[in-house]
């Protein structure tokens, strides 16, 4: 059925008025929260704690690598450990600024003669990545591999472990520049442990930068960013809600009727109120939209110093430094949205920073684990 203009631009209109909806819902809690503010301690960034890995069904990585070289040694630093614990089925490898002249897994036979160098555009593709995971008896699915908006996305899953059902992907959202947008993998599978298929959405996202609270003059405008991450947030969902009931053939008029992570580089940043004290804006954007995190216990993502070694094999992250020009905050997150309509409903295990040897980007790479649980149809009496 052809979709007339006035049909159109009603829909347009709606869209405004619940994006309105989400501004001020959102603006109205960051000035309550401004106003009677909890303190968080911001003086420590050094510390961390970290949570115990368990066994999961998918592993989830986001890491803005802010166009630099990799190193093969970064898979076996980022993946080793974690898939000899959590065994997962599923990987998602989710990646930002990703610049086809920069990034490049350089093989181990060359790094002792060239080290993290941003002029080695033509020495290796993705089939680094492909191979390594291969030899971990991963394979890659191809229609869940993405690049665009300058981001990188791939999905690996167990051989033999499930069986893919249905596999969609698409560009949600996308900025002028080609910078910053969203990205979006609908996976349905089944595997041997139940009798039906699972279903869960990878949405992949870079939100756009800056806070209203740096000391740069020029930043300092009042909830301006916020509420542009407020914005863009409900654009992609809106446009990925509108994808996924176009390729079901869904009627249904729930928003986001279907479970879904969320992983990126999403640029929340902390918001000063007027007592010199700091709170996360992502948790304001993140609840306003039905999205959930567990508690995050490692040390803010960004702004991290670049090219900082480790010194020590004891289990801390004391090399890893922060640009004092700038406000650390937890601008890489990785977020979940469960949906009462289905019957497996998604948990989210574990959420913790990677290890590094040295700190090439001014991020720290994340992870998260989750599993499915069949959601309890039990009602209180």
């Amino acid at each position: 059925m052809q979709v007339s203009k006035s049909q159109k631009h009603m829909s347009f209109l709606r869209a405004d008025i619940i994006k309105q909806k989400h501004e001020k819902s959102c603006l109205k809690k960051c000035i309550s929260r401004e106003n009677q503010c909890k303190d968080i301690d911001m003086s420590h960034p050094d510390q961390i704690c970290r949570n115990v890995d368990v066994h999961g069904e998918i592993l989830v990585v986001t890491w803005n690598i802010n166009t630099c070289a990799l190193v093969e040694n970064d898979l076996h630093a980022f993946f080793d450990k974690q898939i000899q614990q959590i065994q997962p089925k599923i990987i998602v490898f989710s990646l930002q600024e990703v610049s086809n002249a920069f990034f490049n897994f350089i093989p181990r036979k060359l790094q002792e003669y060239i080290l993290y160098s941003n002029r080695l555009n033509d020495i290796l593709d993705m089939d680094i990545i492909h191979k390594y995971f291969e030899e971990k008896s991963y394979a890659k699915i191809p229609a869940a591999n993405l690049h665009s908006n300058n981001q990188l996305t791939v999905v690996y899953y167990k051989i033999g472990s499930i069986q893919i059902q249905k596999i969609y992907s698409t560009v949600l959202t996308s900025n002028s520049k080609k910078t910053k947008g969203a990205m979006a993998i609908s996976l349905e599978y089944k595997d041997p442990e139940s009798a039906d298929n699972k279903h869960v959405c990878f949405i992949s996202a870079h939100l756009s930068a800056h806070s209203d609270h740096e000391n740069n003059a020029f930043f300092n405008t009042r909830h301006k960013y916020f509420l542009k991450r407020v914005d863009e947030m409900y654009n992609l969902l809106q446009a990925c809600d509108i994808w996924y009931k176009k390729i079901t053939n869904s009627t249904d008029k729930t928003f986001l009727p279907f479970n879904i992570i969320l992983e990126g580089d999403l640029n929340f940043r902390m918001i000063l109120d007027m007592q010199t004290t700091f709170f996360d804006e992502g948790g304001i954007i993140l609840q306003d939209f039905e999205f959930e995190e567990i508690e995050k216990k490692f040390r803010q993502t960004f702004k991290v110093q670049k090219n900082k070694t480790r010194h020590t094999k004891k289990n801390t992250d004391d090399f890893v430094k922060y640009d004092s020009s700038r406000q650390f905050a937890w601008t890489d997150r990785i977020s979940f949205h469960n949906t009462p309509k289905k019957r497996f409903i998604l948990k989210q295990k574990s959420y913790n920073i990677l290890r590094q040897s040295k700190t090439v980007s001014d991020h720290l790479p994340v992870y998260s684990v989750f599993d499915f649980e069949v959601k309890s149809n039990t009602s209180s009496t």
